[in-house]
């Protein structure tokens, strides 16, 4: 698990419309990586006192910009 700063395209981006009629709505997101499947990334930004995930976002692979690592687990 880390902690990662996450830039992305929301759901209001539209893959299929034409670059000069929709702009991308870039999103950034910091949270804990829960986990990554085939098609999404699983972030939560709290951690409660019994060890469970809350505000977590689910972002698709597919529309993520670019990842970058803030802390490694080890490093806390």
């Amino acid at each position: 698990m880390s902690l990662e700063l996450v830039t992305w395209r929301d759901a209001h981006f539209d893959f299929d419309a034409p670059e000069h009629e929709e702009e991308d709505y870039v999103v950034r997101t910091v949270g804990w990586t829960l986990s990554t499947g085939l098609l999404f990334l699983h972030l939560a930004s709290e951690q409660l006192p019994d060890g469970n995930w809350r505000a977590e976002t689910h972002i698709p692979l597919a529309n993520i910009i670019e990842r970058r690592t803030l802390v490694e687990e080890g490093e806390l």
